[in-house]
């Protein structure tokens, strides 16, 4: 699917087989922002120790928090993240269904979202 831009709608897919599409269904980009937790899960805390740490090692290496996508689900179902899902504008959503069952399922359980300054892409 394309690149969105923020404010555009959007589709976020928890993950797809050959009958099924599980969806946690159609929202608004917002734009990238700090998720409530690293791409690997670990609380921020962890990472920011690893970090210290791997720049404490390599004078050459900068720690930063990464960004993440973050998806405005309609009807108030939620926030998911680009980390939890394949995502892509909702006038590609058609094409990529193509005829397969589509289930909405819930959204994750973890912290809620962090509310942070939004930042350019990488």
């Amino acid at each position: 699917m394309a690149r969105a831009k923020p404010g555009e709608r959007v589709i976020a897919i928890r993950d797809a087989n050959d009958q099924t599409i599980y969806v946690f269904g159609y929202g608004l980009y917002d734009g990238n922002f700090e998720a409530p937790t690293s791409p690997f899960g670990d609380s921020w805390e962890e990472m920011d120790t690893i970090g210290k740490e791997m720049e404490e090692r390599d004078p050459n290496f900068t720690y930063r928090r990464p960004t993440n996508p973050r998806i405005t689900l309609d009807g108030g179902a939620g926030v998911v993240w680009g980390q939890e899902c394949w995502w892509g504008p909702e006038g590609d959503a058609e094409k990529f269904i193509a005829g397969r069952e589509v289930v909405i399922v819930a959204v994750p359980s973890r912290p809620q979202p962090n509310k942070g300054k939004e930042t350019e892409d990488d």
